[in-house]
């Protein structure tokens, strides 16, 4: 008698489950496909977002911008799409048990490049060639020796080297005695004259009265040189 009980027990259990199973199961799809408004292209991996009173879902579009959203409970539903920032959104999609809904959604994909304006502001600072603080320097560009037909780095003392006297071989300055004139080369001191192409040569600078205290170990004249680098204009 007792086993008659719970099979019988069982069998409504049974029942119930296989009822609450299909009733769960039970509803409808809304499926459609995605494309950008421009192109008319499929748009894929585009997010789908199914939004009702008491039911939510998300499903993604496939390479070919559809997708399908199943077993959704019968309502009333709000249906938009996100990609990359851009979103749309369809209200009042009504939805009844085993209806099947098409829902077709536009959205930008494709990335808008903007115009870009680059402006280069070119400034040129021209050398004195006299310094009115320091009337015994002289700078001159590598561009102004080639202009008066100066080949050598060291004939330039005698065009621009102010009070320095070419003779021989040697040049003197202000009546000092032959050798007593220093080359700096950017910034690093150099015995002799410098061996130093035009096209290499950035600035030429010549000290002949007063001269800087970092260069205070000279008895004479002191000529500063600056090479080209890489970037420098030509």
């Amino acid at each position: 008698m007792k086993t008659k009980h719970y099979l019988r027990a069982a069998g409504l259990l049974l029942l119930f489950i296989s009822f609450h199973t299909a009733f769960a199961l039970s509803g409808g799809n809304i499926m459609g496909q995605v494309k950008d408004p421009q192109t008319k292209k499929p748009v894929a991996d585009a997010a789908i977002t199914i939004e009702g009173t008491s039911f939510n879902k998300v499903v993604y579009t496939n390479d070919s911008g559809l997708y399908d959203a199943g077993n959704v409970p019968a309502g009333v539903y709000t249906v938009g799409v996100s990609y990359q920032g851009h979103t749309a959104l369809v209200s009042e999609v009504k939805l009844s048990n085993d209806d099947v809904r098409e829902v077709n959604l536009e959205v930008a994909a494709a990335i808008e490049l903007k115009d870009i304006e680059i402006s280069i502001t070119k400034t040129i600072y021209d050398i004195p060639l006299i310094d009115k603080w320091n009337t015994t320097r002289v700078t001159v560009t590598g561009t102004t020796l080639k202009q008066e037909g100066i080949t050598k780095v060291e004939d330039a003392l005698e065009t621009f080297g102010g009070g320095t006297t070419k003779i021989g071989n040697d040049y003197y300055v202000r009546g000092a005695r032959a050798g007593s004139l220093s080359y700096y080369v950017d910034e690093c001191k150099i015995m002799g004259s410098p061996d130093i192409p035009l096209c290499g040569l950035a600035t030429f600078t010549s000290y002949n009265g007063f001269i800087p205290a970092k260069y205070g170990d000279t008895n004479a004249g002191v000529v500063v040189i600056e090479t080209r680098s890489y970037f420098t204009e030509r």
